[in-house]
């Protein structure tokens, strides 16, 4: 009877140290991210959705969306993606890690209307370019906090009769 115990007992153990490696190596594959990386990342897509906007808001003017509600909706998702960048980066700079976490949230959620418009519609070369970079610096910070990414591919029109 002596022996089974130990014998169970030794078993044991190796489950719990197998189990306890397993856990610190999906701990090792876990990215982990520096105060700088996350810093370049927020100047990047400052830079990033200013130049956005004001290449989006040209190309607007030249698309066949002008003058519809549908150009005003967009022009107004543009300057609030642009607006709640700016509180973003200024809520990380002054470590109010809260308002962060919430300013993350909101960027994706605007940023999934834009997405849905620059994937459905083609537009100038300087609006898609930097629509692509944006985008690009979105899913790195929805990464980040382990949030889904905004798709990358474009929608084409399918046709049943093909």
């Amino acid at each position: 009877m002596k022996r089974l115990g130990l014998t169970f007992c030794l078993v044991t153990a190796i489950v719990l140290m197998a189990g306890a490696l397993a856990l610190k190596a999906q701990q090792r594959d876990v990215a982990v991210y520096t105060k700088t990386d996350v810093r370049d990342l927020v100047q990047r897509m400052e830079r990033h959705s200013d130049a956005f906007k004001k290449h989006f808001d040209k190309a607007l003017d030249r698309s066949a969306l002008d003058g519809t509600d549908r150009e005003d909706r967009l022009k107004r998702w543009s300057e609030d993606l642009e607006s709640q960048m700016d509180h973003f980066k200024d809520d990380y700079n002054h470590d109010r890690l809260r308002n962060v976490e919430d300013r993350v949230n909101t960027l994706l959620a605007i940023a999934a209307g834009i997405n849905r418009a620059m994937l459905y519609r083609t537009f100038d070369h300087d609006a898609e370019r930097d629509w692509g970079l944006l985008r690009s610096d979105l899913n790195a910070l929805a990464i980040m906090y382990g949030l889904p990414a905004l798709q990358s591919y474009r929608v084409t029109a399918y046709s049943a009769g093909r």
